[in-house]
């Protein structure tokens, strides 16, 4: 019984500090999305970096390589495109 019970407390320690470690890598790691906005008392637009969860629809992003940005969005204008879809059509290669 002494065993099932140091047993228990070191496995919840671990879970404790590796809950923390990744809280911790989480804030390291900046979800941002660069957005064309209004950026002074003159209406003149400019390119922002903003957190992810303060898109709202109709905004207008750009995308560089690598971007992931959990948001639906209509392409305006691209080159050499790839999307990964492999999360919603279970494909391997990028479509």
């Amino acid at each position: 019984a002494l065993m099932v019970a140091i047993s228990t407390l070191l496995n919840f320690i671990q879970e404790a500090r590796s809950t923390k470690a990744a809280d911790a890598l989480k804030a390291m790691v900046s979800n941002t999305a660069t957005v064309l906005r209004v950026i002074n008392d003159k209406g003149e637009n400019g390119w922002l970096e903003i957190p992810i969860d303060q898109l709202v629809p109709g905004d207008i992003i750009k995308l560089a390589a690598g971007d992931m940005i959990p948001a639906d969005l209509r392409i305006l204008q691209a080159r050499d495109l790839f999307v990964a879809q492999a999360s919603l059509t279970g494909e391997s290669l990028p479509v």
